[in-house]
């Protein structure tokens, strides 16, 4: 039998391989011999009818749109009538089976027609359809048990990576809720796409916005484990024979993605860079593996991939924007808005302390550079740092750096009640943090960022007073809790070397570096850095970069005459509120 194929038909079957040729020749077949079993009158619309019920079963096939309008094509233009109409034998027929009727009953024969085209549907059709059980899809209860075991072990798969090596996601329940309704969009988004003719394109732009949401919320680690998951995810839901070629093209840009983002580290302009790379990465990609597994690939859906990784890049950045506070993370796009000197808080800091905020800015300058070189967050650092004295503001002029030569209130209190009014401020810090809902890292930093520190200025001189006998150490060290993560240690340690080292007056490289040493081991012996991850060979290093930016801010400063006796006069204090005296 002949069967005339279109030129597309015709260069589509030269570019599959020849598995995937004898599959679409078992499904064609099987389409119209199905057909042909059946009644198809010469007389009627059976030719038309089985011609459309061939283009309905080709479409359920689990093969992409291209090859199912193939074989509805080749299966239909072999469709022939089988049965010629002879009006005299169907006359009687009719005759005969009308008689057979009963009046309650109604037969339906397997020529009959049960709903011609344009014909309305009422409840007759639909009690036919029923009885005759077209209503009730057919089940292939085998593949869908396998199915359901590979997503299983896909899923079983991924949470022992994540319990393994991602505890604090574990451990997270709103993370891990993410990280599941990630994979299920992931599901849903590539089923949709499969309606669509650039089904391919559509499913990297899913693969690749959620890739990059994962990444910058929960790590790019995770987020390209998670690439590598919904990449064979797209295999299993989008089956033909360019699934090899998507799973891999799914899985290396969504994990180019991930990295891309993560790399990013928030800033506007790399952010930019960014959707514009991932929406190259994605044409290039796909139109490789499209290649390397025969596939034709058109204008329209070369430039529909790209397209679907810039609009990803932009749905990445408004999710992530709407998720981290549901999601209890803090991004880098949050810090670097928090670390705006315009901030309500930030500015209230800057005009009603402004001693505590320029100190507040030289403790950043002086972490943010020790976090990079042991590889703690130093975004968190440095706005951690900005926030740190937020609860001066509470009594601002409690703290020498804001009295500017005004009479100090500690002198007219005693030493306990002193201790009491500084050491709230950690507390007053994070109440006000909570209130304007910062989020919790940079809140319990704030909290963290003396420990239990001894007030050392107020408790020595209610030992002078009172005698050491009557006096409790216990009633002047801040109420804690101590340093819990690396990035909250390292403010600790900063904050107190800042206000050390305003006590040196032209000091030498090896008097900063013995300052730093100092302190560093002063809090390391009080205790201070047990409870945060912080190991020795960290602590070197961030004495060293304390040594050389101390060293840079020294020596870079200008000599004018009469500026050694006010740098003394300067010393003096600083070194009283190191030691926790009044007004620190």
């Amino acid at each position: 039998m002949e069967v005339a194929l279109t030129d597309e038909t015709i260069r589509l079957l030269a570019s599959t391989n020849p598995s995937t040729l004898e599959r679409l020749r078992r499904d064609t077949l099987a389409l119209a011999d199905q057909q042909m079993q059946g009644s198809i009158h010469d007389n009627t619309n059976d030719l038309e009818n089985a011609k459309a019920i061939i283009g309905e079963s080709a479409a359920e096939l689990p093969l992409t749109p291209q090859y199912q309008a193939m074989v509805a094509d080749i299966a239909g233009k072999a469709l022939r009538p089988n049965l010629r109409f002879d009006e005299q034998r169907t006359t009687d027929d009719r005759n005969t089976a009308a008689a057979a009727v009963e009046p309650v009953r109604r037969q339906i024969q397997a020529d009959n027609i049960v709903l011609a085209a344009g014909e309305t549907v009422n409840e007759r059709h639909i009690d036919i359809v029923k009885a005759l059980g077209l209503m009730a899809p057919t089940v292939d209860y085998s593949q869908a048990f396998a199915l359901l075991v590979m997503l299983a072990l896909l899923v079983l798969v991924m949470g022992g990576y994540v319990a393994r090596f991602e505890g604090e996601v574990w451990t997270d329940h709103r993370q891990m809720l993410l990280l599941c309704a990630a994979l299920v969009l992931a599901a849903a988004g590539f089923r949709s796409a499969l309606q669509w003719h650039v089904y391919g394109a559509i499913t990297l732009g899913v693969s690749t916005a959620l890739a990059m949401i994962v990444a910058m919320l929960l790590g790019a680690r995770l987020a390209i484990v998670f690439s590598v998951a919904i990449g064979l995810l797209a295999g299993v839901v989008a089956t033909g024979s360019g699934d090899t070629g998507l799973v891999i093209a799914t899985i290396l840009c969504s994990s180019f993605a991930a990295y891309a983002s993560a790399a990013a580290g928030g800033k506007s302009f790399t952010m930019v860079r960014t959707a514009g790379l991932v929406g190259v990465a994605n044409a290039i990609v796909f139109v490789v593996t499209s290649d390397v597994f025969g596939l034709s690939v058109s204008a329209n859906q070369i430039i529909a991939s790209a397209l679907a990784g810039l609009f990803s890049a932009s749905i990445a950045v408004i999710a992530v924007m709407a998720l981290e506070r549901v999601v209890g993370v803090v991004t880098d796009l949050r810090l670097l808005e928090l670390a705006n000197p315009n901030e309500p808080i930030l500015h209230r800091l800057l005009t009603e302390a402004p001693g505590s905020y320029q100190s507040s800015v030289m403790v950043a300058n002086l972490a943010e550079p020790a976090a990079e070189e042991i590889g703690a967050n130093a975004l968190l650092v440095r706005t951690g740092c900005m926030y740190h004295d937020i609860g001066k503001l509470k009594r601002p002029y409690f703290f020498i750096e804001n009295q500017f030569g005004e009479e100090n209130p500690h002198e007219k209190l005693k030493p306990h009640l002193s201790a009491l009014t500084l050491m709230a401020h950690a507390r007053d810090g994070y109440e006000l943090a909570r209130e304007i809902r910062l989020p919790e890292q940079i809140a319990d930093m704030i909290r963290q960022h003396h420990g239990t520190s001894l007030a050392g200025y107020p408790y020595h001189l209610a030992v002078q007073q009172e005698g050491e006998e009557n006096v409790n150490e216990a009633d002047y060290r801040y109420p804690g809790p101590k340093p819990q993560t690396r990035e909250a240690a390292l403010l600790m340690l900063a904050d107190s070397v800042e206000a050390a080292a305003r006590t040196l007056v032209n000091p030498t490289h090896d008097q900063i570096e013995e300052l730093a040493e100092r302190i560093i081991r002063g809090k390391m012996e009080d205790g201070q850095l047990d409870e945060s991850p912080m190991t020795f060979a960290d602590l070197r290093i961030i004495r060293d970069s304390f040594v050389s930016t101390l060293h840079g801010m020294f020596h870079q400063r200008l000599k004018y005459p009469d500026q050694e006796e006010e740098e003394r006069e300067e010393a003096q204090a600083a070194g009283r509120a190191e030691n926790g005296a009044p007004g620190r």
